[in-house]
C-alpha cells in the first residue's frame, strides 16, 4: 500500500535525478517526503532517507546553502535517532562533505572527512565501497588544498585497496590513479605519474 507508493515516488525521483532533471526530481522528492512525514511522522528514518535525497537534488541545482542547512539538520536527526556511527548518520555526513566541497569550502569538507573516513571504516570496513568513495573524495580535497604529499600517500594506499576490490581497470581505480598523478605532478615528480 502506502509505503510502496511512497518508495515508488522516491525511485521515480531517483531516476529523474540521474537523468539530470533536478527540478523535477526535487518536486518528486518533496512529495515523497511529505507523504512519508504524514504517514509515519516527521522524525523517522524515512525523513532522513527522503530528506537526504531531496538535499542532493537541491545541491545538484547549485543551491548549496539550502542543501547544507538541510543536510546538517538531517545529520543531527540521524545522530539523535541512531547515533553518530549509524549508517544513516554516516551517509548524511558524507553528503554534507560533498556539498561543502562543491560549495568551494574544502577546509570544512576535509574536516568532515577526517571524522567520516575512520568511522566508515569501522562500520562498513576499509574495503567497502563507501569507505573507498569517502577516502577518494578526501584525496581529491587534499590535492585541492595543496596537501599533495598526504594526497599521494592516501591515494597510493587507496589504489591498492581498489585493485583488490574491483581490479586495475575499474573506472574508480583509474580515477584514483589520476589523483595520484596530480599529486606527483604537483610535487615535481611528473615522470612518476
Amino acid at each position: 500500500g502506502q509505503i510502496r507508493a511512497i518508495w515508488l515516488r522516491n525511485e521515480r525521483a531517483n531516476a529523474l535525478n540521474q537523468l539530470g532533471r533536478f527540478a523535477d526530481a526535487e518536486a518528486e522528492y518533496r512529495k515523497a517526503l511529505t507523504a512519508s512525514d504524514e504517514a509515519y511522522g516527521p522524525r523517522t528514518r524515512s525523513t532522513i532517507a527522503f530528506g537526504g535525497n531531496l538535499s542532493i537534488a537541491i545541491r545538484d541545482q547549485g543551491r548549496y546553502e539550502e542543501a547544507e542547512r538541510m543536510q546538517r539538520d538531517l545529520l543531527a536527526l540521524a545522530t539523535e535517532l541512531e547515533g553518530a556511527d549509524s549508517k544513516m548518520a554516516l551517509g548524511m555526513r558524507s553528503n554534507l562533505a560533498v556539498t561543502l566541497h562543491e560549495f568551494g569550502r574544502d577546509a570544512e569538507a576535509l574536516a568532515e572527512y577526517e571524522t567520516l573516513v575512520p568511522a566508515v571504516e569501522r562500520v562498513f570496513g576499509a574495503k567497502s565501497a563507501q569507505s573507498m568513495i569517502d577516502t577518494f573524495n578526501r584525496v581529491e580535497i587534499l590535492n585541492a588544498l595543496g596537501r599533495h604529499a598526504e594526497a599521494l600517500a592516501d591515494g597510493q594506499a587507496l589504489r591498492l585497496r581498489m585493485i583488490d576490490f574491483a581490479g586495475p581497470d575499474h573506472p574508480f581505480t583509474l580515477e584514483t590513479e589520476d589523483a595520484i598523478g596530480a599529486a606527483l605532478t604537483a610535487l615535481g615528480r611528473a615522470a612518476e605519474a
